[in-house]
């Protein structure tokens, strides 16, 4: 920040209890001499309740991200909030929302809709394009609720460890009533489900051809998932394993039943047929 400048009018009034500030022009410049944050058409009123904003906006400057927008104020003294972010890439990885809207209502209500595109590293793995709706909402009462409906996610490529998803769209809906991801005071919670999943890629240097029925997943919670079919290796040659159902009890583990179990090895004349028992995943094993 050294050498940086700041330029701006502005006025103060108060008014009882009330302060309000208003800025036709603000711009705070780095030490490269390009804009960090401009401000144009600026009020912001301070007093009971929570404070308001209206304005246009815009952030830049090297290595920053390039966000620009406008709040303004409804005629039923709701906040709305539109911007867009192009694409910013750091070491590697890359984050854009093209399109963001947010709403607070006067009992302090946030709503927000919109999308992201990113690619980068993810918790175990890497992704390239994945596009994600942004869709939900904040309530002092009942905290964040976000994708409330089915919705459909895309990636060019998805990585997780050894696992090399190709491009794909995967439509996950909520539990009835409920959304995909919960989180108030008393902690945060995911539950999905989609009618089926077709998806292949490459498991190390394997083909791997994975389809199924319906699955839910929460957590915490429970793992369901029917008919799911595994094929690995070329079609002259693959592998295949069938599930016809595989539940699960996720905690500090995860560990449950499957049933309607075949797998057949192109490379050991043995096929199982029909087996069912427990499994259990923890520390790493599979059991």
């Amino acid at each position: 920040g050294q050498g940086s400048s700041l330029t701006a009018t502005a006025t103060l009034r108060k008014t009882g209890a009330t302060y309000s500030l208003v800025v036709p022009q603000a711009r705070l410049n780095g030490t490269s001499g390009q804009a960090l944050l401009a401000l144009s058409r600026f009020q912001m009123a301070l007093g009971e309740g929570a404070p308001r904003f209206t304005g246009n906006f815009a952030t830049g400057g090297p290595g920053l991200p390039q966000i620009s927008g406008r709040m303004e104020q409804d005629g039923a003294n709701d906040i709305q909030l539109r911007l867009r972010m192009a694409d910013y890439r750091v070491k590697g990885g890359s984050l854009a929302v093209p399109d963001l809207m947010v709403a607070q209502g006067r009992n302090g209500t946030i709503g927000f809709a919109g999308r992201a595109i990113a690619s980068g590293l993810i918790p175990g793995g890497s992704a390239r394009n994945l596009t994600l709706p942004i869709l939900g909402n904040w309530s002092p009462d009942r905290g964040l609720s976000v994708w409330r409906q089915c919705t459909a996610i895309a990636f060019d490529s998805l990585r997780i460890a050894n696992l090399a998803l190709d491009k794909r769209r995967l439509q996950l809906c909520p539990p009835p009533g409920g959304a995909i991801v919960r989180s108030t005071a008393k902690g945060t919670s995911f539950a999905a489900g989609t009618p089926s999943l077709d998806l292949s890629g490459r498991l190390g240097e394997t083909r791997v051809v994975l389809r199924s029925g319906a699955v839910g997943l929460a957590w915490p919670g429970n793992l369901k998932a029917r008919n799911v079919d595994v094929a690995l290796g070329p079609p002259e040659s693959e592998t295949r394993f069938r599930l016809a159902n595989l539940d699960a009890r996720i905690r500090s583990d995860v560990s449950g039943r499957f049933a309607g179990a075949e797998a057949r090895l192109f490379a050991v004349p043995l096929d199982i047929l029909q087996a069912e028992g427990n499994w259990r995943f923890a520390g790493g094993k599979l059991e």
